[in-house]
């Protein structure tokens, strides 16, 4: 299956660092919304918890999920630039990485259970 045009255009090395960098379109709102998601993970599951994150990008929830010590982390996304963007950071290590397109109708098969 092709990948969608957004997957396509954060494949793009420089569009993908200036997302980086700019945190997405309301940094402000971002912000806020990554800190009631990682709460809200927090309190609903169990510490160690295997947690896989569809659409990773250049890992900003990523790393904060990971500040928590409370999941093992398998971060995902359709997008090759955007990954390799995100494991620049020093704790890339700590969290296993996979290129997925989970808008494709087969990719529950393609994480080898």
């Amino acid at each position: 299956m092709k990948s969608s045009k957004s997957i396509q255009a954060y494949n793009d090395v420089d569009r993908a660092k200036k997302y980086h960098a700019v945190k997405g379109f309301d940094p402000p709102r971002k912000a806020r919304m990554l800190e009631v998601i990682v709460h809200s993970l927090v309190e609903l599951t169990p510490r160690y918890a295997s947690l896989l994150e569809l659409g990773a990008g250049s890992g900003d929830l990523t790393y904060r999920l990971l500040e928590t010590g409370h999941f093992d982390i398998y971060a995902t996304d359709g997008a090759v630039a955007m990954l390799e963007l995100a494991k620049q950071d020093k704790r890339s290590a700590s969290i296993r990485w996979g290129n997925l397109d989970f808008s494709d109708p087969g990719w529950v098969s393609s994480l080898g259970r």
